[in-house]
């Protein structure tokens, strides 16, 4: 299946309407339908697109697969039982909000476009707190493959408890810990580049 037949599969799955992840992502429901049907030009760019089906993938409870479409995410607690629906609404769902905010929030005629995509992905369980244009964003444990979508215009601010348990991509670039991987850092990105 493709990435956006994984969404909409789910999404009918779990019996949740479009206006319903509308308003758990708050993601525009035209986007959404964008995203289900892949007619993803007529999203903002390619990389706010990228970011939206990061961030609804997650409310559902999914995660990237190797095919490029999506599958259900499995998460084992400690009885061996799996929390997926809870993952994605609850936890991804909050950490979608800000991403969704900053990429389809309120425009007026002159605001501009995000500069600054950062994409940060868990390799295992590591505190991220983040501030998005001077804005409090996410705060608190991302687990292994848990991602963040992020997107602003003047600076995306990263606090990490170990630098070296989590991948960073700026823009499409990769950005590799610098000093010692097991210690905290602050990341900063701007519009000028990279840290």
């Amino acid at each position: 299946m493709s990435a956006g037949e994984d969404l909409r599969a789910r999404r009918e799955a779990l019996g949740l309407s479009l206006d319903e992840v509308a308003r758990a992502t708050r993601i525009p429901i035209a986007h959404l339908e964008a995203l289900e049907a892949e007619t993803l030009e007529q999203l903002t760019s390619p990389a706010h697109a990228a970011a939206a089906l990061r961030a609804v993938a997650e409310s559902l409870g999914l995660v990237e697969s190797t095919d490029g479409g999506f599958t259900r995410a499995r998460v084992a607690t400690g009885g061996g039982r799996t929390r997926s629906f809870l993952l994605g609404l609850g936890t991804a769902a909050m950490l979608a909000l800000p991403v969704a905010w900053f990429v389809f929030g309120p425009r007026g005629e002159a605001e501009p476009e995000a500069e600054i995509l950062v994409d940060v992905r868990a390799l295992r369980s590591v505190r991220v707190d983040v501030t998005v244009d001077g804005l409090e964003g996410h705060r608190g444990v991302l687990e292994g493959g848990e991602r963040l979508a992020l997107a602003g215009l003047r600076e995306v601010a990263l606090d990490v408890g170990e630098v070296g348990a989590i991948e960073v991509r700026f823009g499409e670039r990769r950005i590799d810990p610098v000093g010692l991987s097991d210690r905290p850092r602050r990341l900063v990105f701007v519009a000028d580049g990279p840290p």
